[in-house]
């Protein structure tokens, strides 16, 4: 089947082909950038059919000058019924591309301004604080390792003594009591007393030594030196009566029987 023996168009398609061909003709200005458009959007298409599409293209744009856009179109899609589809395809990239290159025309010129204004607002400077010094750390001090300690020779044994058996503690004998002494001590100063009061001399002199001897620091100790210097004075031993009465006085100063030995001693000395 030739290009001339084409069937006609569905009744639909060709109303809506037939609407578009009433609208007016591009500019020569608008022809000539839609055809840059399209020639620099099917390069990329593969060798071959896509050569000779673009040769077609480029052919029906070329014949169509001075008619109306989809007039054409309509045309060259009647006409190359075999690459209906790769036409349908470069048309709408063609039409898509042509908008898309009007509307970025006019936009072009408001562009620039949007890009000064954004470039005159000026970001402050962000200041930066200087990153504080590093202080480097002071060396540990070196620590002495520990002397291990002396090896201490173990204590020689203790030489073995045998347990001495302690004897069993002295039982003291038990002190005469108090009042066993006095008594003894009375019984030889009474029986001086008596003796000496009876002209006794002999047997008074001989109870006085007994007690000397026996209680020489007894509780009576003080009436048996009264009653010796009484003894002596009626023995008429008066220089020895005057010498045991001194050391009576010395060693009893504060005696009661003191004033009866003064009053002998002065009665002796009368003529």
């Amino acid at each position: 089947m030739s290009e001339q023996e084409l069937a006609p168009l569905d009744p639909e398609i060709d109303a809506l082909l037939d609407h578009e061909r009433r609208r007016p003709a591009p500019s020569a200005e608008e022809q000539a950038r839609l055809a840059a458009c399209v020639d620099s959007t099917v390069l990329w298409l593969a060798a071959g059919g896509a050569t000779a599409v673009g040769a077609a293209v480029g052919t029906a744009v070329a014949v169509g000058a001075g008619k109306p856009v989809f007039k054409w179109l309509a045309e060259f899609v009647a006409a190359h019924w075999k690459v209906g589809l790769v036409t349908t395809f470069v048309a709408g990239g063609v039409a898509g591309a042509g908008t898309q290159h009007v509307m970025e025309a006019r936009s072009a010129a408001h562009r620039p301004a949007v890009v000064r204004a954004a470039a005159a607002v000026a970001v402050p400077p962000v200041a930066v604080e200087p990153a504080a010094p590093v202080v480097e750390a002071a060396p540990a001090p070196e620590v002495p390792m520990p002397k291990p300690p002396a090896t201490v020779a173990p204590p020689a044994p203790k030489p073995h003594v045998p347990a001495v058996k302690e004897s069993p503690p002295l039982v003291e004998e038990k002190p005469v009591a108090r009042d066993v002494v006095l008594a003894r001590e009375r019984a030889l100063v009474e029986a001086a007393r008596t003796s000496l009061a009876r002209g006794r001399k002999a047997e008074a002199l001989e109870s006085l030594q007994a007690h000397e001897q026996q209680f020489p620091a007894g509780v009576l100790a003080e009436e048996r030196e009264s009653l010796w210097v009484h003894l002596l004075l009626s023995d008429g031993a008066s220089d020895a009566a005057r010498e045991r009465a001194r050391r009576f006085h010395a060693r009893f100063p504060k005696s009661m029987l003191w004033p009866s030995i003064q009053s002998a001693l002065e009665e002796s000395e009368k003529p």
